[in-house]
């Protein structure tokens, strides 16, 4: 670097700058500097607040600042907007294509900024922004990063932060996209789409009116809410309260720990409890509701079909309209009733309400005796321990069984063990119409029933009601009666065939039993 002092200006003025024009320095616009032989500079000059231009590049080793006196940073710009509006920019970058576009395409420039880990050889790190064809485009060499609430600290941000790579979108803290009435202040929460609220620990809500605030939920659709930890509401007016339920369809309630509420207006409020269908209820601890308008009420209960109701304990009702309220009981078919424990109703209004194991299988059969049975139609088995089969068939005697048409073993009084297999047969009754005793036993059409000993074995050989008649009876005081051979007293054999007895019936001669054998 040499100086001026002592130098003579012939031998100095071509190191001069001066105007182009060599005059003074215009009012307005801005005149070249050269040097004293006539050489052009890269600098154009004007008067204060006229500016300076410069051609080529600007290079400088130090921080520059723009209106800004001391600036900290290599480049730092202040921008005071007092006098600014809305459409006034602090930076502006203007680029042009020629027209037509060159191929290949160059490009319209940007910004583009580079970082280096090893002293400016390479450069992997970068981002810059660059108008596309028809969006504009953001574009780095690896990960795009966003950072909000980091006080512009790139190192420790706190804040959302949500990285862009090759495989998609990472977002780390909340996030809000929708509407003005979304709100995400659970930790990790989102909140989508339109007046969702999502304060729960890592909670989602999405869809419109959604409220997710236990921690881990989820709610989505319209109106939803999973307030449970690890909940899951979706659909419409649906609700998921407690931890670990879940609410899908429409109107749908899971308010137990655990329970699971699906389809339209289906309540689960029981702990472990699954409600489906149609305006179910699963009241019951791990119980299922299924169908349309079913309840669940028991303990493990099941019910499903239409208006069933299982609220015994283990109990299981199915078909329409069948209900079973006995513990470990089950109603299945159309109007059953199990009420009995352990009990078992099926068909068409079968009930079984006799403890312990009734059943009660066909059509209007009844078993109300304890561990009774009543199948096929219009039974009843009212006796414990007694089974009616057949039909119209009534056994009110315990340890008794009646099976066939119309057949009764009913009484003032009742003996156990009445057995009746036949057509409109009845247990011998004494002549105070009470049952005779126990263990009879009777076969047969229309028996002679009335003011009749205690008969171990009866056959009834009646013709009809009204006209009952018993033809051989075992009576237990060791007498045996055949009661149609008294009126069959013939002389012989010719006289017996006369008289309509076969060969090999029998009939007696003043008292002498015989039997026909010609």
């Amino acid at each position: 670097m040499s100086t001026l002092t002592g130098k003579k200006i012939k031998d100095t003025y071509d190191g001069l700058l001066k105007t182009s024009d060599q005059l003074e320095i215009p009012a307005s616009g801005q005149v070249n500097l050269e040097d004293g032989l006539g050489n052009s500079t890269a600098m154009t000059l004007g008067r204060a607040n006229n500016g300076v231009s410069v051609t080529g590049n600007l290079t400088a080793t130090e921080k520059i600042g723009i209106n800004e006196t001391s600036p900290t940073h290599r480049l730092e710009l202040y921008d005071d907007r007092s006098d600014d509006d809305s459409d006034d920019y602090t930076v502006v970058i203007k680029t042009s294509l020629p027209s037509p576009i060159p191929t290949p395409n160059p490009g319209t420039g940007g910004i583009k900024a580079v970082f280096s880990e090893d002293d400016g050889s390479t450069f992997p790190y970068g981002i810059s922004m660059v108008p596309g064809t028809n969006s504009s485009d953001v574009m780095s060499a690896t990960n795009l990063a966003f950072y909000s609430n980091s006080d512009l600290d790139t190192v420790s941000a706190t804040g959302l932060r949500a990285i862009m790579d090759n495989a998609g979108t990472k977002i780390y803290g909340n996030l809000e996209a929708g509407d003005d009435g979304c709100s995400a202040t659970g930790a990790n929460a989102v909140a989508l789409n339109q007046d969702t609220t999502a304060s729960g620990l890592d909670a989602t809500a999405t869809g419109e009116q959604t409220t997710a605030s236990g921690r881990q939920s989820f709610a989505g659709g319209f109106s939803t809410t999973a307030s449970g930890d690890a909940s899951f509401a979706v659909g419409g007016l649906t609700q998921a309260t407690s931890v670990n339920t879940f609410a899908a369809g429409a109107e749908t309630t899971a308010t137990a720990p655990g329970a699971a509420a699906f389809n339209n207006q289906a309540d689960a409020t029981g702990v472990n409890s699954f409600a489906m269908g149609g305006n179910t209820t699963a009241s019951g601890e791990a119980s299922l509701a299924g169908g349309v308008s079913t309840v669940s009420s028991g303990i493990a209960s099941v019910s499903s079909g239409l208006s069933t109701t299982a609220s015994g304990n283990g109990s299981h009702a199915s078909g329409v309209a069948s209900q079973a309220t006995g513990l470990f009981s089950s109603a299945q078919g159309d109007n059953c009733l199990a009420q009995g424990q352990a009990s078992i109703a099926m068909g068409y209004i079968a009930e079984a309400r006799g403890q312990f194991g009734s059943a009660a299988i066909g059509f209007n059969v009844d078993a109300n005796g304890q561990s009774s049975l009543a199948v096929n139609q219009q039974n009843v088995a009212q006796g414990n321990n007694s089974i009616a089969a057949g039909f119209q068939t009534n056994i009110d005697s315990n340890e008794s069984m009646g099976m066939g048409f119309h057949c009764k073993s009913q009484a003032g009084t009742k003996q156990d063990n009445q057995f009746l297999f036949g057509r409109y047969l009845n247990a011998p009754q004494s002549s105070g119409g009470q049952q005779a005793g126990q263990s009879q036993f009777v076969v047969g059409r229309h028996n002679q029933f009335n003011s009749q000993p205690h008969t171990a074995f009866t056959v009834g050989t009646g013709l009809g009601v009204g006209a009952e008649a018993n033809s051989f009876s075992v009576q237990y005081d060791g007498n045996v009666l055949m009661h149609q051979i008294v009126n069959k007293n013939f002389t012989s054999d010719s006289a017996a065939a006369a008289g309509g007895v076969p060969v090999g019936g029998v009939y007696h001669n003043a008292g002498d039993l015989k039997i026909r054998l010609t």
